[in-house]
């Protein structure tokens, strides 16, 4: 079955602190394109012990991206039209991240 509220943002408003640097940047650097970010869950004791972000493409306009640190893993969801390659060679520039690959939902 189809998730029926892909495309909507949530009202949650808190973000993990390895997030947070990630969101300024997509912020600050606006000339790869208009980019809105929505926070989602945030889980704890996942085991994480290195910052990542992994991108999942939902479809062509929302991204699920996942921020992983010190234990703690959060989901969001990003609304562009700039292509997923794009968006990783941006974040790329920020080398205290490993960066995972772009995945297709299927």
């Amino acid at each position: 079955m189809q998730n029926q509220h892909l495309n909507e943002r949530g009202a949650h408003t808190t973000v993990i602190e390895a997030a947070a640097p990630v969101l300024d940047f997509f912020v600050k650097n606006k000339s790869i394109g208009h980019i809105t970010v929505s926070p989602g869950k945030i889980e704890r004791n996942v085991g994480a012990k290195s910052k990542s972000i992994k991108f999942k493409h939902i479809n062509n306009e929302v991204y699920e991206m996942v921020v992983t640190h010190n234990g703690s893993r959060q989901e969001f969801k990003v609304f562009t039209k700039v292509e997923g390659d794009i968006l990783l060679k941006t974040l790329k520039m920020k080398r205290s991240y490993e960066i995972g690959t772009l995945t297709t939902q299927i």
